[in-house]
Formats: structure tokens, sequence, C-alpha cells
């Protein structure tokens, strides 16, 4: 139930802090906008930093390291005037997971590690083997304490942590800045609804699922934002500094959907165009921080169907690792199709400590495995009972509409509706009433004819939730010149 919004400030203070065990994995599983960023700067940095404890603060994305570095740039020289300098550090999970591999003694002396966008094991190993490096090293950290954040945990279900994690809050998702969801099919109905945004001089933040699916959103003066491009972005290199963009329109991928803070940026309408990715898809519109917004969305049954059946192949390949074991798959396959198509697995350099020598290893990649499953169930859920049903976890409280069934509904009201109801429908009338709602809607009969029949109108109707109904009666009376003859009469059903 929608309830006062309880930060994580307000749950998680430094007498719980101190409650926390050396090795120990806790999740603050928080709602989006709840502070958990706040937390970190202003509750347990103070904390540790009063204990003379070391904290290192990982991001999921260089945007996010920056935008957090920009937060602390004061308080850290003032730590430094304060000769408390060098107590945190921020880092990149790529930077952690090269510094790993380099067995940096660094990295041991960390007394917290907070795991910022943690669902970042499951959501990257799709594409990035090397998020098994960063989990082991957390995994087997006895000396640290290990605190993983997100507003979307429930994939972190699939890993398999040694230590199951201690969950120190969870969200409530009755919380959120959205306003509705709207979801649209067809370009012209996202289109006339950016223009008319842009008329009334608001900005839209569009995500979307790859780079060419940007192409037919260049609306006004937009900009186009992702991980080839974002270095040599004014937009992108202002919502770090200033939390605001200067383009009308920015259309960007999944690479700013998580933890990046947009305030008074005159956003209102945020579009999520084919982004397949539930845990991005959940995340992009509280990018928004200081109003609510609307969102408007697009969702491909068919990318979901492929997305799909290629999660399905690559854990067909895993059974068959399984079943052939590590030799014989690797001479079945060769390491080379491994590398390049096979996410459950990924290929280690052994150093022989004695020779030297250097051999290829096939390792199975748990974080590749957990993410593979989380994905099979998350695209099996949205394929049998729907996208909005899925959703609906994670918007409890906010309306759903379809905007191209309400736009055909108002069509229906204007052409159909006010013009024929309560009246006696005779041939010529019928006749009209039948090419309107044929040539409007594109309805046919089975053998594809026009000639609509009141049997094929009526389910029309009622497979599109429209509360009328034709009904057919005979002219009984003898004064009319319609007598005897066969009329249509359209009424409410409600």
């Amino acid at each position: 139930m929608k309830k006062k919004k309880e930060y994580v400030s307000d749950v998680i203070t430094s007498e719980v802090i101190d409650t926390l065990t050396r090795g120990g994995n806790y999740l603050i599983g928080s709602e989006m906008a709840s502070g958990k960023n706040y937390w970190v700067r202003n509750v347990l940095l103070p904390y540790a930093i009063a204990n003379d404890r070391r904290t290192l603060i990982l991001s999921h994305r260089t945007s996010n390291k920056l935008q957090q570095e920009e937060y602390l740039k004061e308080y850290k020289w003032e730590c430094i005037h304060q000769f408390r300098g060098g107590l945190f550090n921020t880092m990149t999970y790529q930077t952690f997971q090269n510094q790993i591999k380099r067995k940096d003694p660094s990295l041991k002396g960390y007394d917290y590690i907070i795991c910022d966008e943690a669902h970042y094991f499951i959501s990257d190993a799709s594409f990035n083997p090397k998020t098994e490096i960063a989990f082991d090293f957390l995994d087997r950290n006895e000396m640290a304490i290990k605190i993983f954040m997100s507003g979307t945990y429930q994939c972190l279900e699939y890993l398999p942590f040694t230590r199951p994690l201690e969950v120190l809050k969870e969200a409530n998702y009755y919380n959120n800045n959205v306003e509705s969801l709207n979801k649209y099919d067809k370009q012209e109905t996202i289109g006339a609804i950016i223009l008319d945004e842009l008329k009334k001089d608001k900005k839209v933040l569009a995500f979307h699922g790859s780079k060419n699916d940007m192409l037919d959103y260049d609306y006004g003066n937009s900009a186009m934002i992702h991980s080839g491009n974002k270095d040599n972005s004014k937009d992108f290199i202002q919502i770090i500094e200033e939390c605001k963009f200067d383009s009308d329109v920015l259309n960007t991928t999944k690479l700013l959907t998580e933890g990046v803070e947009l305030k008074k940026a005159n956003v209102e309408i945020i579009v999520i165009n084919n982004v397949t990715d539930l845990n991005a898809f959940i995340q992009a519109p509280a990018r928004v921080r200081d109003n609510n917004v609307k969102v408007f969305y697009r969702v491909s049954r068919r990318s979901l169907l492929m997305n799909l059946k290629n999660v399905e192949k690559q854990l067909e390949y895993y059974q068959e690792y399984v079943r052939l074991g590590s030799v014989e798959f690797v001479e079945e396959y060769g390491h080379d199709v491994i590398h390049k198509r096979m996410k459950a697995f990924y290929l280690d350099t052994i150093i022989d400590g004695i020779s030297g020598d250097k051999h290829i290893e096939l390792v199975v990649s748990k974080t590749g495995l957990a993410c593979l499953n989380w994905q099979r169930d998350c695209y099996t859920r949205i394929l049998e009972f729907g996208f909005e049903d899925t959703i609906k976890e994670y918007f409890p409280d906010v309306p759903m509409y379809d905007l191209e069934m309400l736009q055909q509904e108002e069509y229906i009201r204007l052409d159909v509706i006010d013009n024929f109801v309560d009246r006696r429908i005779f041939k010529e009338d019928r006749e009209e009433l039948v090419n309107i709602i044929s040539n409007r809607f594109g309805i046919t009969r089975s053998n594809g004819s026009r000639k609509l029949g009141m049997k094929t109108i009526n389910s029309f109707f009622e497979e599109n939730n429209i509360e009328y109904k034709i009904e057919s009666d005979v002219d009984k009376s003898r004064k009319s010149p319609h007598y005897k003859k066969t009329y249509w009469i359209l009424k409410a059903t409600a």
C-alpha cells in the first residue's frame, strides 16, 4: 500500500551499521529514488571515517561513478583538510575486475565494499564475462562488509552466494514517480505526443533497446548518446555535472537507465522504446528525480520471442557441457566458438607455476548462468502473462493505458456511436455504418470481404471492450415507409 516514503537513511542508521559483521553480504533492496547513494555519502562514510575504516564504492557505469564523485568532491576535500583523506575510493566494476586480475593487494584493505546497482552482476553478465571475477572476489571476501544496493534486486536471488544476502531494507514499489504507463505501437502515435511536448517547451528523455531503434526519434533539437559517443557528448557531460541536458529530445540506450540523476531537467514524459531488459525498463523512469513522469513504452513481442529462443539455446549449450564434460565439449566446439557464442562460460588463461607455460581453461560462469536463468524466467513470464502483468509488481498503483485502443475507441465514439446509437439503421444507413467500420479499422470477414455482418461487427466490439452491440428487428408499423423491413439498432450493453 502507498505510504509515506521511507528513505534508506531513516532505516539503516549508524547503530545498524555497527551490528554488521565482516564477511557478511547485506542487501539494501530499496525502490528507486529512496536515497541509497545519499545514505552512502551521509551516513555510511561519516561512520566509517570516524572509525578509521576504509570504504570502496563500486559503480555500474563511468557516468554513475563521475556523478558520485561530483557529489563527494567537497566532502573529499574536507576529509583531506582534516588529515582523514584516503579512507574512501570510487571505482567502476570494470576497473575493480581488472585490479582483481592483477591481484592488487590494496583491494584487501577495505572494510566496506558498496556495490551500487548490484543487479549489474546479472544484467551485464549477458555480454561481460568479467562480472564473474568481481562476484567471486566478493563472495570469498571474509574481511569486508559487503553491501549490495539495487532497486531491482530480485535477480540477485539467482546468484549462488556462499553466505546468503541478509536484507536490511526491502522496496516499497508503491513509492514511485510514475503517473501513468502508456503503451503504443505506431510511430505516429508517439511522434504526435513528443511534438506536443516540445510545443509546451518540455524536454523528452527516450530510452531505446539499441542504437538502430533511435533512428525514427529525431524530433526537434535531438541528440543521441550511447557507449560509443558518450565521451564526446555535451549532453552527457552536462548530465554528469549539472543533472540536466540542453537537447529537446535525448535518445539513449541502457547506458543511462541506471544511477544517473536528472534534476530541474524539465522532463515530464519518458519514452521507453523496445527495451526488453526488465531491470533497465524499471530503472529508467527514476532517472528524473524532482517530479512525476508519464511513461510511454513499446515492447516488441517478436524481440521477446527471439530473446527467449537465444537464451534457451545458451542453456542447451550448458546442458550439453554437463553431459559431455569439459574436455569433450571443447573438442566438439573449440575455444573460438565458445568465446564468441556462449554466455554460460568464459576462457581463462592459466600459467603453470613451475614451467611458466600457458594454457586455456574453460570455466563455467556462475554469473553468466544466473543471468541466463533469470532472463529465461523473465521472458517466459512476460510472454505467458503479458508485459503489463509483469511490470505491475514494480508499479502497483499506476494506471495503464493502450494508446492505440484509446484512439480507436475515440474514433468509434465520433464516427459510429454518436451517429448511429439508438437509431433504426435501415439498408442505406447500414451500408454507411459498415463502410466506416471496415475502412477505418480494417475489419474484414474471414474470407477477406469487407461486407460485414452484424456478427462480425459485434465480435469486433467485444474483442476491443467496446460496450455496444448491434441487434436486429423488423419494422412493424404499417404507417412506416419501412414496414416489414429489417433494421439494425446500436445499443449500449453497460
